[in-house]
């Protein structure tokens, strides 16, 4: 529980939050909070775990009782949580992780065809998101601008055009300061200190330089770690492919919440980028990084300290 309870009084009249960090719904089928006391983070931490799980079992660094029991509990976890983001972004990654499988095991000559392949079904499947939203978001009991989520965007984009150079670097809201006190008395109701779009606040604070730079920051990572996909081959390291799941499921997140732009989102998406390569450098990708996912050449290694490929 918090250390105040007086979060009513503090929030105003309009407050539509509960005052507990936990509602007690383990044994009623749901939501739960957990640890961090939102189902939308936890649900994304569970997302995330899972994807380490698999691809740590398929590059052979973990067994499958490990692999299994952790599986198992972020699949719970999923479930209970019920994020509707969360569901879309587990709903995409493990149809990449399908095409970046079967990338993989073809021939070189078709590695590129099939990563243009993916794009362009991506590209449709986001055509067909946005054409059928009422109808998505009607089956996982959700409106069709994610939950109100809409007035806030409105509300910000207003105050993000009056200054392109941004209001200033603050991650979490302070909601008694303008403009981000108007922002919410135009909702109208109290809402979480940050605009609940990554991409959205990072105009609103940062500009139109900013957002360009979180843009190009998440491109160039997902792009950077694919193409060790498109070069892997039977036998290879897994962990490109992991890397290139984790930032897609840090971009589906970005668009209903912010934290890509503070706490752990924006640690992992710059742990992810330096750990791929730049996806438009002019050297070629180091052979010894498509095999084992380190930039340590393998000859260097001592024998035993990774999993050989």
């Amino acid at each position: 529980e918090p250390i105040s309870r007086d979060l009513f009084s503090l929030a105003g009249d309009h407050f539509l939050g509960s005052p507990l960090w936990s509602e007690n719904n383990l044994l009623t089928g749901g939501y739960i909070q957990g640890f961090v006391g939102n189902r939308n983070p936890f649900g994304a931490i569970a997302l995330f775990t899972f994807i380490g799980v698999i691809i740590l079992f398929l590059d052979g660094r973990i067994g499958r009782i490990d692999a299994f029991g952790t599986g198992i509990a972020s699949v719970f976890v999923l479930y209970m949580t019920q994020s509707a983001t969360v569901t879309v972004a587990t709903v995409y990654v493990m149809g990449l992780l399908l095409a970046g499988l079967v990338i993989r095991s073809s021939r070189p000559a078709w590695k590129r065809t099939l990563s243009f392949a993916v794009l362009g079904l991506t590209a449709m499947a986001a055509v067909v998101t946005l054409r059928f939203r009422a109808q998505i978001f009607d089956l996982l009991d959700r409106s069709p601008d994610a939950t109100n989520r809409g007035d806030i965007w409105q509300a910000m984009l207003e105050f993000a055009t009056q200054r392109p150079e941004g209001w200033g670097y603050v991650a979490y809201w302070p909601v008694f300061s303008d403009p981000y006190a108007s922002i919410i008395e135009r909702v109208g109701a109290y809402v979480a200190p940050h605009g609940h779009n990554a991409f959205f606040d990072a105009w609103l604070q940062l500009g139109l330089v900013g957002v360009a730079l979180l843009l190009t920051l998440v491109v160039l990572t997902f792009l950077g770690a694919w193409r060790l996909v498109e070069r892997a081959h039977r036998g290879d390291s897994f962990i490109p492919l992991g890397w290139a799941l984790m930032t897609a499921v840090l971009a589906l997140q970005g668009l209903t919440e912010s934290r890509l732009l503070s706490e752990w989102g924006w640690f992992l998406l710059v742990s992810l980028y330096c750990s791929a390569p730049g996806a438009f450098t002019l050297t070629v990708i180091s052979e010894d990084m498509v095999r084992t996912g380190d930039r340590t050449p393998w000859g260097e290694r001592e024998q035993g300290s990774v999993w050989p490929a």
